[in-house]
This record gives structure tokens, sequence and C-alpha cells, in this order.
């Protein structure tokens, strides 16, 4: 809790042996001060928290009565108090009535600026700030928004024909916002939240996986278009390399260095190390030998592969094409990993043993079992064989994991 108090410190002195009054902010078990613009000519006109022998010492002590009891009830107003530092709730109390006219555009940057957000997300949210300034105003204050102000943000925004996809992604975005704004004081806790029962369009479930059979068909084809034959070609082994190294992301493809890594594959999902800032949830597998061709074909001397982050929506395009060609009704990078995971299930293997191929953290609550029992290595590596190979039954033979194909030409 708290404590605030009107104090006068000795060892703060001013020229000509002056003294501010300050404001003593003590907030687990740190005490930071905030100087007023009440100054005694010394110390000797201070006594038990009041301003003494001076004739304008009531009108002082009324002022200072004032400005404490001003920061005490935005203290009463906070909700979190518990979880800011001292420097933090001194910051708090000092442009508490800043805050409280921070505008919707301001509250944006303000997030912007101190949030941990990748850089895809910085732009989603530029985006949605830039649509509910278009629609409320520059001047629009965070905290005069109310619940027929969010219904008519949502009518308007269906309105101008976008999908319910984007309609639910802007205001929830601004719903995040506001709730980073009720966090810092831009917003207070006893107003009623706005976004309490609004119902947004329903998100939508990608079922985009592929059947056996069209993945067969994707490993297969054999561009036959002029000039971007060898990109399509790209396009399709960044597909399969996806597939193969048990559904991984692109965006952790384009981070890892492939360097020694042609008979064991480490990698930790990028979303994971984000979130929990560690790398303890590394997963390691053998490397299939179908990947390692592919990681061979592109991989540049700092074992990086020859793909560019701007490239990615250019294999979305080609992978469009193929899929036109091939008769496939719905075919993106994420469907290598969705289709991995169904084709993982469909083989009978365990759900927990499939998260754990995927990259995901394991669940930590639920199922006492969660704390006895851990996917080993070797399921990992059973898991990516078995699907590879029954992708493969196809063909008479199958590949191995690249360090056996290693030890059969020694």
């Amino acid at each position: 809790m708290a404590l605030l108090s009107l104090v006068v410190l000795p060892a703060k002195v001013k020229k000509g042996g002056k003294h501010n009054v300050r404001i003593a902010v003590a907030h687990n078990s740190q005490t930071r001060y905030i100087v007023t613009d009440i100054i005694l000519d010394s110390v000797k006109q201070w006594r038990n928290g009041q301003v003494v022998n001076r004739p304008d010492a009531n009108i002082l002590n009324t002022r200072l009565r004032k400005k404490l009891a001003e920061y005490e009830q935005t203290l009463s107003e906070q909700y979190y108090i518990e979880g800011l530092t001292c420097p933090q709730l001194v910051t708090l109390l000092k442009d508490g009535h800043k805050n409280e006219n921070m505008t919707i555009e301001s509250a944006f940057d303000a997030m912007l600026q101190v949030a941990d957000i990748s850089k895809g997300s910085v732009y989603f949210y530029v985006g949605s700030r830039n649509a509910a300034v278009s629609f409320f105003g520059k001047n629009k204050l965070l905290r005069t928004i109310t619940n027929a102000d969010v219904l008519l943000y949502e009518k308007h925004l269906l309105s101008r024909g976008l999908s319910n996809v984007t309609v639910r992604n802007r205001i929830m975005a601004l719903g995040t916002v506001y709730r980073f704004g009720k966090r810092n004081g831009y917003v207070r806790a006893d107003i009623l939240n706005p976004f309490d029962g609004v119902r947004l369009p329903p998100p939508v479930v990608h079922d985009d996986w592929l059947s056996l059979e069209d993945v067969r068909k994707v490993r297969d084809y054999i561009p036959d278009v002029p000039l971007v034959a060898a990109y399509m070609r790209k396009s399709i082994d960044i597909f399969m390399l996806s597939y193969y190294l048990g559904g991984i992301n692109i965006s952790d493809i384009l981070r890892t260095d492939f360097r020694e890594m042609q008979h064991t594959f480490s990698y930790t999902r990028k979303k994971v190390e984000k979130r929990w800032g560690r790398k303890e949830d590394m997963l390691t597998f053998d490397m299939p030998a179908e990947a390692w061709v592919i990681i061979k074909k592109y991989m540049k001397p700092d074992g990086h592969l020859k793909f560019s982050a701007t490239s990615r929506n250019t294999i979305t395009k080609h992978l469009a094409t193929i899929a036109q060609e091939l008769g496939i009704e719905k075919f993106t990078m994420k469907a290598a990993r969705k289709s991995f995971a169904q084709h993982a299930f469909d083989l009978g293997i365990s759900d927990r043993i499939i998260d754990r191929v995927l990259g995901h953290i394991p669940e930590r609550r639920g199922s006492v079992m969660h704390h006895y029992i851990m996917v080993t290595d070797t399921m990992v590596n059973d898991c990516i064989r078995r699907v590879i190979d029954n992708l493969n039954a196809d063909k008479k033979g199958t590949h191995s994991f690249a360090a056996a194909g290693a030890l059969s030409n020694i």
C-alpha cells in the first residue's frame, strides 16, 4: 500500500539555507519524493508536517493539504498500484491530469513505444490507430469512449465493406489500447468497460490443411511456366521444408543458421522465445534427409537460406498459382504446418507429441499427468519420421534421417 506524507529533508538544502517542502511517496519498500513549489527560509519553519513561524503559514498549509489530497484521490482511483514500482507510481501521480487527457491516437503511440511488439504487429496497430482516428477524430479522449461509440465504430467498419476478420481485428486493437490505458492511468478504474456486451464478428478458423494426396501433388509438381518456373520451385521447396521439419514456421526457417545441422536440428519457436524470454523449450530432433536436400540447395555461406522476409508475399502468390494448376482449393504456407499436424493425428500419434513437434509450450495447467510425463526426443523423431514415410509411401523406397544417409555413404 502506498503512503503519502509531507516532509522537509534537511540534507536537501538550497542556496541561502532554503528548503522545498516535498511529498514523500512510500511504496513497495522504497521511498521517492515529489518536490512542491513551497519554499521555506529554513527548517525552523517546519514542524510536525506543517509550515510554522510564517505570516502566510495557514495559506501554505492549505495549498499543501490540497495537493496531498489530489494525489491521494489519484491513488484511490487506481486498482493496479501493487504492480508498480515506486518511481512508476511517482510518475503516475505527477502526470495524472496529463494522462486523463490522453487521446486515442496518443494512447496508441504510447503503447507502441513501450510494449514489446513485433514488427508485423506494429504495422497492424498503426493501421488500427489510423482507422480509429479517422472515425473518432484526433481530439477524442480515450477515457470518453462509450459502449455506443464502440457499436457505432463497428457499424461504420462493416458499412465500408471490410471483412469480418478486419472489423474484428480493428475493434480488438482498440480494446487492447483501452486496457493499456487503464493500466497506465489514462482511464479511471471505476469507468465501465465500453467493450462489455459488444458482439464481435466470429473469428475465422482456417481449415486450410492439405490432404496427403494434395501434399504429394505439391511435392512432385514440376513448374512449366516461362520466366517464373525457378521461383515457383523455390516456393514449393520452402513449403516442403516446413512440412519435413515438423511444420516449422517460415519465420523460424528464415532466422535459422543451418550450419552444423546436417545430423541434428535444434530451434526454439520465435513466438515462444519472444513470449517467455528464454530458450529452455528448444526442440531437437534428427535432421530428415528430405529436408537436408532442400537446405543444401539454398544454404548461403552464413548458414541461412536464400530467402528473405520480403519474399513471403511472392511465395504466397506462387503457391496460389500452383494451387490453380493442381486443383487445390486452399494453399498457403500455413498449410504446411497444419497439414503436418493433421497427418500426424491421422496416424494416431498423441496430440501431446504433436504439440511438442510443433514447438508449442506444454500446458502447465490441467491434467496432473503433465507434471509426470514428458515427450522425449525419441518420440519427436518417431513422429516426424512416420509422417514423412507415410507421405512417401507412394514411392518404392523412403528416405531416412540425414545422419543415417551420411553413414550409408561411407
